[in-house]
C-alpha cells in the first residue's frame, strides 16, 4: 500500500464532510486544510473539491512526521476578519487547543499557557505557522538561556504554535 492519503487521513480520524465536530464543538472547515512537512514546507489542500468535483489533486499523499492543520469552520455570522485574540498550540504541550493571549503575546508564554512538556519537547525546533505559507523557526533553548531572546516570536491572533517531539520520545 502507498502512503497514505489526506481524505483517507480524516477517514481514519473520523472528519468527514457535514460529519460531527471537531475540537470544542467546532465543525471542520475542510476548504482550507494546512499540511506542514518535516523540513518546514507547508501547503494547502481543499477537500472539499475532492468530494463536491472529484478533483484528487486536492487529495495530497501525506509523509511521515506531518502535521495537518484543520481549521474550524466559521458559523455565518462571523467575518474572516473576526479574531478572538487566540492562538493554537499543538504537539508536545498538555493542554494542546486555543489559548487567548494578550496582543504584545510571545512565543514563550503561549508555550508555557499551554504547559509545555519539557522533557518530551524539542525545544530548538518550534514552528510558527502564519497565514498559509509564512513558517518561523525558532530555538526556545537560545530564549530561555537568554543567548538570543530575538527568538521569542511576538505573536499574532491565529497563529499556530507546533512543539514537536524529540525523536526517540514515546507517549502511553
Amino acid at each position: 500500500r502507498g502512503p497514505l492519503t489526506l481524505y483517507e487521513f480524516l477517514g481514519e480520524a473520523k472528519i468527514m464532510p457535514g460529519k460531527g465536530e471537531g475540537i470544542e464543538g467546532a465543525r471542520p472547515d475542510l476548504s482550507d486544510i494546512r499540511i506542514v512537512r518535516k523540513d518546514g514546507v507547508a501547503m494547502t489542500a481543499n477537500l472539499d473539491l475532492v468530494f463536491e468535483s472529484g478533483n484528487l489533486e486536492q487529495n495530497i499523499p501525506l509523509q511521515d512526521e506531518d502535521v495537518v492543520i484543520i481549521p474550524r469552520r466559521r458559523a455565518a455570522s462571523e467575518s474572516p476578519d473576526d479574531k478572538d485574540g487566540a492562538v493554537s498550540v499543538l504537539g508536545a504541550v498538555n493542554a494542546i487547543g486555543r489559548h487567548p493571549l494578550s496582543e504584545a503575546a510571545t512565543l514563550l508564554e503561549a508555550m508555557f499557557r499551554a504547559e509545555v512538556q519539557e522533557t518530551a519537547a524539542d525545544m530548538r525546533n518550534v514552528k510558527v505557522i502564519r497565514g498559509k505559507k509564512t513558517i518561523l523557526t525558532a530555538n526556545a533553548v537560545e530564549i530561555l538561556n537568554g543567548t538570543d531572546i530575538s527568538q521569542n516570536i511576538h505573536l499574532q491572533p491565529d497563529d499556530i504554535v507546533i512543539v514537536p517531539r524529540k525523536t526517540g520520545i514515546t507517549t502511553t
